[in-house]
């Protein structure tokens, strides 16, 4: 089991990997969140916090991004000394939203989000997760897309509570 506890902070554990998605690729975990971070609203920048993520990275041709796009992915890399994803979709707790709601992160639509639990009817309970890796991603990058998943290049596991100066504590 992972503790995942974020104090007005925000932190990944990256697995970086190399896979080619079928049409049949699914993503399976458990989840369980013990406490919702207060002020959290996914569609703001000052409300962008999540006690529990899970990322995918995708490597989609950066060559087919627009140049503003391509420049601010440049610099990102450049800040933190890492390849930063063109394109990362997020399954999230949130408060609010209702589940299966799929929105562009505040900050950078190169990532996106797909809520899968909302409110605090479930805290503390182990939850069972399986997602259509291909269907969702889809789903949420049909605008890029052209029909085709690029390869994964990682999976995160995360907590945000940087923004609202919350806390918040998942497994």
């Amino acid at each position: 089991v992972l503790k995942v506890e974020a104090n007005e902070s925000y932190g990944n554990l990256v697995h970086g990997l190399h896979a080619q998605v079928g049409e049949r690729s699914t993503l399976a975990w458990r989840w369980r969140v013990d406490k919702l971070i207060d002020e959290a609203d996914t569609k703001t920048r000052a409300g962008d916090d999540s006690p529990a993520k899970l990322c995918v990275f995708f490597a989609f041709d950066r060559a087919k991004l627009p140049l503003g796009e391509r420049t601010k992915l440049a610099i990102a890399a450049s800040t933190t000394g890492q390849e930063v994803p063109t394109e990362t979709l997020c399954y999230v707790w949130d408060n609010k939203l209702p589940v299966d709601t799929g929105l562009p992160n505040a900050f950078t639509k190169r990532v996106r989000f797909i809520v899968l639990q909302s409110g605090s009817a479930r805290l503390a309970q182990w939850l069972p997760q399986r997602r259509n890796l291909v269907a969702d991603y889809q789903r949420m990058f049909a605008d890029e897309s052209e029909g085709k998943v690029p390869e994964v290049v990682g999976i995160a596991v995360s907590a945000d509570a940087d923004n609202t100066h919350g806390k918040g504590l998942a497994y």
